[in-house]
């Protein structure tokens, strides 16, 4: 068993490779997995093709979560509540403060300004979000459970790429709630969300998060413990 990781995700990826004593291989893009390699962890290789029975995070769920635009569309499909969101300027031009992303697979916050509808016109984007008042919150979701909540506290203005986390016990029943209509689209992911008085918004959902302790240890827990297919 070996972990295959894309290069943006080597640090949470040694942090797994520690936890399972087990190496870590770093796959540029289009590389792929030793042919005898049918058990392992994919984090963040979204280009793995082929049939792999046992394996946490696969190819195909990892290109899906990094398309924006397409995890707000199936979530909205689902009934799920997200920020509002928009492709036409046209609409976004209603909202007074407007999250504006020229980049529809990004990390780190790039390619991500905000602005006030009243201050400047709004810029040609791929995409558009309404900016969301209230706690930011990640939701780590393993095999279709959560595993742990996190408030984030951001460490400089928006757009933020720092943050400070607190894991939050009590938020977890409200959480689990919040993800309940799509919790098994995903062997393994985490989940950004707003939330105030008037309920829970998703933001994004990661597939290469960073990583603590406790949410290392439950991966674990249930990777050991997942159905062997065969």
């Amino acid at each position: 068993m070996k972990i295959y990781s894309c290069k943006r995700g080597i640090e949470s990826a040694k942090k797994l490779g520690e936890a399972f004593n087990k190496p870590v291989v770093v796959l540029n893009r289009h590389q792929m997995p030793d042919s005898n390699d049918d058990v392992f962890i994919n984090w963040g290789c979204s280009w793995i093709g082929g049939y792999y029975p046992n394996i946490l995070n696969y190819a195909s769920e990892i290109d899906f979560m990094r398309n924006k635009i397409a995890v707000f569309e199936h979530l909205r499909n689902l009934g799920v509540q997200t920020v509002p969101f928009t492709t036409q300027k046209i609409v976004a031009e209603y909202w007074d403060d407007i999250v504006v992303r020229h980049l529809i697979k990004s990390t780190n916050s790039k390619g991500i300004e905000k602005q006030n509808i009243a201050d400047k016109p709004l810029p040609e984007a791929k995409l558009y979000t309404e900016f969301i008042k209230g706690d930011e919150y990640r939701v780590y979701m393993i095999y279709g459970e959560v595993s742990s909540v996190y408030l984030k506290k951001p460490l400089k203005e928006f757009p933020c790429d720092k943050w400070k986390f607190e894991i939050k016990y009590s938020m977890k029943p409200v959480m689990e709630k919040a993800v309940e209509k799509f919790k098994t689209l995903w062997s393994f992911c985490a989940v950004d969300l707003i939330s105030n008085e008037e309920g829970q918004f998703i933001l994004e959902v990661n597939s290469t998060p960073i990583l603590f302790p406790s949410v290392i240890k439950d991966i674990k827990h249930a990777y050991d413990n997942r159905p062997i297919l065969l």
